[in-house]
């Protein structure tokens, strides 16, 4: 059994690693705009590094660099907020984002994210 103590502190750090602008060695463009993020977080939680509309190159300062299926260009926002969650596990779904969240949870394999808006979807 894990302790509350180390799930508090894992959640601590993770919060922490998204919000730094450093230790990244990603970026993910979507509409013209990078979002940072680190290779290990996105392989945990989606297969945005294996999908076949990604394009995966080595960017600026020597990080990898993935593009986003153009379908996301108009929601940078809401992109970043969900890489954001990858970290944490925390993304508000409600009725005007839940089918972009869907989406891109179908699109990218984030299985947890697809049972959220899925939910959403019911009420």
């Amino acid at each position: 059994m894990v302790s509350k103590d180390f799930i508090a502190n894992y959640q601590r750090k993770m919060k922490a690693l998204a919000e730094s602008r450093e230790k990244h060695d990603m970026i993910i463009w979507t509409g013209g705009k990078k979002i940072l993020a680190h290779r290990f977080v996105l392989d945990l939680n989606s297969t945005i590094l294996e999908t076949e509309d990604v394009d995966f190159v080595a960017g600026e300062q020597g990080l990898m660099s993935v593009t986003l299926s153009p379908e996301f260009d108009e929601n940078l926002e809401l992109v970043d907020s969900i890489i954001r969650s990858f970290y944490c596990g925390s993304l508000l779904v409600y009725s005007a984002n839940f089918r972009m969240i869907h989406k891109f949870s179908c699109i990218y394999s984030v299985d947890w994210l697809k049972h959220e808006t899925i939910s959403v979807f019911k009420e």
